[in-house]
């Protein structure tokens, strides 16, 4: 089952970054290259260093099931090192403006088109193969954490970030695994992977990190990329399953 669900991301992404949409115009690149990836490692170091060391200090258990105050605790350990400090770190150091945050109207057409409609399709997957339905806390905590927390840091900062120092297509490369080294914690200890599976596992996340990095590249903007994040992984199956069927 791993190794079909990772051909079938390599395929997505090929399709994806071959023939759907153009890259869009570079952005300028910065005036201290050197001085942006700095910022762009230190900024990922603090914010993964944090979420790991937290996801240490707790069981496996705990983490898979959280009481209501550990989902309080999830909450601040993702706001405050994965959005409010980047947040306010480029709109304070940086002088970005929402637009370059992504917060805009996307404008790849055909990439919103097929991201959107090929990760609906692997996200309804539970309909057809009766894999129970993700529990509806689960499917709400997914907005925040799963899909705006990891595209708002990983997407509209650090491959911002990167692009500016690197350019595009370094931009997404690095930005991808960077975002797949971001779940090695959570791949060894919360899910508990052997070494086989847990590289395939991050083979695969890295390759995801691609593609959701050239969707929010090919668009500039975060809601192609976050609507895709978000109805994958069944997700969307899931919420079918519980309001229609």
């Amino acid at each position: 089952m791993q190794i079909l669900k990772l051909v079938i991301t390599i395929v997505i992404f090929f399709v994806l970054h071959r023939w759907i949409g153009k890259y869009p115009t570079p952005l300028p690149l910065s005036k201290d290259r050197k001085r942006e990836i700095l910022e762009t490692i230190a900024l990922w170091v603090f914010s993964v260093v944090v979420a790991s060391m937290f996801m240490v200090s707790r069981t496996p258990g705990e983490l898979a099931a959280p009481s209501n105050e550990l989902w309080g605790l999830i909450s601040l350990i993702q706001l405050v090192p994965f959005i409010v400090g980047p947040l306010l770190f480029v709109l304070l150091v940086n002088k970005w403006t929402a637009k370059d945050l992504g917060f805009s109207m996307p404008s790849g057409r055909a990439v919103t088109i097929y991201a959107i409609a090929v990760f609906a399709v692997i996200g309804i997957i539970p309909i057809f193969l009766g894999i129970e339905p993700i529990p509806v806390s689960d499917l709400l905590w997914a907005l925040y954490v799963t899909a705006f927390v990891e595209e708002f840091f990983f997407r509209a900062i650090i491959q911002g970030k990167l692009e500016r120092a690197l350019g595009q297509n370094k931009a997404w490369f690095y930005g991808g695994i960077l975002f797949g080294l971001a779940h090695v914690v959570t791949n060894t200890f919360v899910r508990g992977l052997d070494i086989g599976p847990g590289v395939i596992e991050l083979a695969g996340q890295i390759i995801a990190g691609w593609i959701f990095g050239i969707i929010y590249m090919k668009t500039r903007s975060l809601l192609p990329s976050f609507v895709a994040h978000y109805v994958t992984d069944f997700r969307l199956g899931s919420i079918i399953v519980r309001l229609f069927l």
